[in-house]
């Protein structure tokens, strides 16, 4: 019998809040390298002369690990579970933050430094998290999925005026120090006491009391990739995600650019945060009720509207803050619909390896993104040419989410071998 049969919503979150709590945190704080960025490129260019297009180059070392690490930290998760592939991504993202303080003047040190920072941030990031949730919820998933993905939302909307804050303070490397010690605290301890999916459950049980095997259900690895939605949802991913990554990266030295005080970009740059937290919750809310595809589709115009009102903003500051709010409402929501098609069109039995090629494309498209844009800055002078482009890819996005198919008429459902287990 499924194992959320006799589970109402109300029991799901009184039991499950925990991870979604975790999940939350986990996102925050491996997100911290990801969204403080913006902040970092300044002071970095001044620290060693590196172009802008040479700093935002670990956004490509972040994409190769991701590429890379994705789908083995999916099969990894497959098979020991959620809370234990966490736990070892943590030990290695928290000291990997705080040793960027000590890259440069070389750039293949900054390189490096980045590619450890990632291996940890893959090993504990969205697919682990993600997995915990979608196990523990099943009436209300979407929802769960949307709250715990506000993490990333309040790194957006905090990792900018906090970065600098502690670059002002301490300088850009006191405050790598300073995220990475910041991250050990937060993170490591309510991992290790409240972050358990319904894999570890199983094994040893609330309390110490014994609980049946779970297993999930769902179509394989190979029968997934031979459908077109799981294409479609990709490249929709990958391409809003680049243009996103792209906007949002160099959105503070495009203000900057345009006269607005710095302080004032990155107190912008924060609604870019607060309105995908936003995001998140609206789609959450939402795609429990309305198809993944009508809900993806909507939110990915928004970049659209929003670089439209920038390409004509003729300087104008005012405009620049519905578009940070259109870029976060769009940031949000993708991760959300992604997590919730991949459960609903093709089960749990295979998540951890599917969204972690899902992962593996987002990272692949905010590498991409950050990079283009400062090369397209460091060639003509200015991001116009970026803005221009994201139009188009986010409509192309729109268009792939749009075409998805209904849901399969007997989606895959986990259950339980013997009688549900229910935590108290």
């Amino acid at each position: 019998m499924t194992a959320h049969t006799d589970t109402t919503p109300t029991r799901e979150f009184r039991d499950g809040w925990p991870v979604i709590f975790c999940a939350v945190l986990g996102l925050v704080v491996t997100n911290f390298h990801v969204y403080s960025l913006t902040i970092f490129i300044e002071p970095l260019e001044q620290a060693f002369g590196w172009t802008r297009t040479q700093i935002t180059s670990a956004t490509i070392v972040s994409a190769i690990v991701g590429v890379i690490g994705y789908p083995l930290v999916g099969i990894l998760l497959d098979r020991i579970g959620a809370r234990n592939v966490a736990l070892l991504g943590m030990l290695i993202f928290c000291p990997a933050l705080a040793l960027l303080s000590q890259v440069g003047p070389e750039l293949y040190k900054w390189w490096i430094g980045y590619a450890l920072v990632n291996i940890g941030h893959v090993m504990a990031g969205i697919t682990v998290w993600t997995s915990g949730v979608a196990s523990r919820f099943d009436k209300k998933r979407g929802l769960a999925l949307g709250i715990s993905l506000t993490g990333a939302g309040i790194a957006t909307a905090t990792l900018p005026t906090v970065a600098n804050a502690l670059v002002e303070r301490f300088g850009w490397d006191g405050a790598y120090i300073g995220l990475g010690l910041i991250a050990a605290v937060l993170i490591l301890p309510a991992t290790f006491f409240l972050f358990h999916d319904r894999r570890s459950l199983a094994a040893k049980g609330k309390k110490g009391r014994a609980v049946n095997a779970w297993t999930p259900e769902g179509v394989t690895v190979a029968q997934a990739l031979r459908t077109v939605t799981f294409w479609q949802l990709l490249f929709a991913a990958l391409f809003l995600i680049a243009a996103l990554l792209g906007l949002i990266v160099h959105f503070v030295p495009m203000l900057t650019e345009e006269g607005v005080p710095r302080t004032t970009a990155a107190a912008i740059a924060g609604l870019i945060g607060l309105s995908s937290v936003a995001g998140r919750l609206i789609s959450g809310f939402l795609i429990d009720r309305v198809h993944a595809r009508f809900v993806g589709g909507s939110f990915s115009l928004l970049p659209a509207i929003a670089c439209t009102l920038v390409l004509f903003s003729d300087g104008e500051p005012l405009l620049w803050y519905p578009a940070a709010i259109s870029f976060g409402l769009a940031l949000g929501a993708e991760a959300d619909v992604l997590s919730y098609s991949t459960t609903r069109y093709f089960g749990l039995k295979s998540y951890g390896v599917l969204f972690g090629l899902y992962a593996a494309t987002l990272t692949t498209g905010a590498g991409i993104g950050p990079v283009l844009g400062g090369l397209i800055h460091d060639r003509t002078g200015t991001y116009d040419l970026l803005v221009m482009s994201a139009i188009g890819i986010s409509l192309l996005a729109s268009l792939l989410m749009f075409m998805l198919s209904p849901y399969p008429a007997a989606p895959a459902q986990e259950r339980t071998v013997g009688a549900a287990e229910q935590p108290a």
